[in-house]
């Protein structure tokens, strides 16, 4: 199949997603909910694109003939920055957005976010148990945890709950990880 990707005509194979497809062209499309061994579920929707000029998440997005896929420009800039401020939001108010730290510090920084408009609005309890500590106020809702447990290790025991602003990955019922 025929496709232009970044005003250059390329051939590639059926089947594989934009992100695939860039990533095979050491093309760099920032990611945080992308897991190896899981279906993308174009949650964080840092890896947008440009799709015969439509921005479409590229971790989820197949390739059609003849299409043409952009994946830099002032309006993908745009909108991965804000994407990147909400997922900010949704993280722990004390981070001082080291790359060193974690992933989404890592993209922040190669994206060139400097400030962060939106206060975080979260504020949780640690919930402890024996094997694992779960602090929701690092926590950007991704779904990886969330996808490993069910897809990975087929237990299913943690999801999201609530919706907007207080979604937040609970164990069911909002029971204790020790329950």
């Amino acid at each position: 199949m025929q496709i232009t990707l970044d005003k250059r005509q390329i051939k590639v194979e059926e089947g594989k997603t934009i992100l695939d497809i860039c990533k095979e062209r050491g093309i760099e499309i920032p990611t945080l909910c992308i897991f190896e061994g899981l279906k993308p579920e174009a949650r964080c929707r840092l890896c947008l694109v440009e799709l015969n000029g439509k921005l479409v998440t590229s971790c989820s997005t197949y390739p059609h003939e003849g299409c043409e896929v952009v994946t830099d420009s002032p309006l993908i800039k745009k909108h991965r920055m804000i994407n990147a401020e909400l997922l900010m939001a949704d993280h722990i108010a004390t981070c001082n957005m080291d790359p060193n730290s974690h992933d989404l510090c890592k993209i922040i920084e190669k994206i060139g976010l400097t400030r962060i408009r939106f206060d975080p609005i979260h504020k949780y309890k640690q919930d402890l148990s024996e094997s694992v500590i779960r602090d929701d106020n690092k926590c950007i809702n991704c779904g990886k945890c969330i996808r490993a447990c069910g897809e990975i290790m087929d237990v299913h025991a943690i999801d999201f709950i609530n919706r907007g602003h207080n979604e937040k990955v609970s164990p069911y019922s909002e029971h204790k990880l020790h329950d």
